[in-house]
């Protein structure tokens, strides 16, 4: 890489090349040198600590930014399944609150838990696979269709080997906070 002999004068911008032939203006002078230490030494004695970027510097920067990218992405996708949880919580807990005689007279005439519990956890499953399974497989669909688009391709990242395991933590906390109503109501004599 190096410096073209026409930069512009009085410009605080500099033309470079790759050495691909394709130049590109940038407001930063690349210093190459063969001692690094001795080289960050004057510039920081004559610029200061703030007067030039190192490639450590960039990377630290990148890398900062990545990490803060990650854990708000991490913090949106527990607060959506928290949301989620709740909401199955509450729609099993209903519907066991309408069938409170059911299960009491269930109970009365000799059905274990188990076998009740397992009544619950099928009705929760079928909940999820009529409302998660089709959401979850639609937004999947599309957030990887439109991934393939240069601007979005930017924003979203949503790989078959992160998509896979989410669901699996979707549909396994799903389950659980649809089951746990049931569990809590069985916790009474009949």
């Amino acid at each position: 890489a190096g410096l073209f002999e026409n930069s512009i004068i009085g410009s605080p911008f500099y033309l470079w090349d790759y050495g691909d032939g394709e130049p590109y203006y940038t407001h930063s002078l690349m210093i190459s040198s063969s001692d690094p230490a001795a080289t960050a030494a004057y510039l920081t004695e004559k610029l200061g600590e703030d007067g030039f970027i190192t490639p450590d510097d960039i990377f630290n920067q990148l890398f900062a930014e990545m990490r803060k990218g990650v854990l708000i992405t991490v913090i949106t996708v527990a607060a959506v399944i928290a949301l989620m949880c709740l909401c199955v919580f509450f729609i099993m807990r209903s519907s066991f609150m309408s069938r409170v005689r059911e299960v009491g007279i269930l109970r009365a005439i000799g059905v274990t838990k188990k076998n009740l519990t397992f009544r619950f956890a099928v009705e929760t499953a079928l909940l999820l696979l009529l409302t998660v399974v089709p959401g979850y497989a639609l937004s999947s669909w599309f957030i990887g269709s439109m991934s393939d688009a240069a601007f979005i391709s930017e924003m979203f990242f949503f790989p078959l080997w992160i998509a896979l395991p989410l669901f699996a933590v979707i549909l396994t906390v799903s389950m659980v906070f649809g089951v746990l109503p049931a569990l809590t109501l069985l916790r009474k004599t009949p």
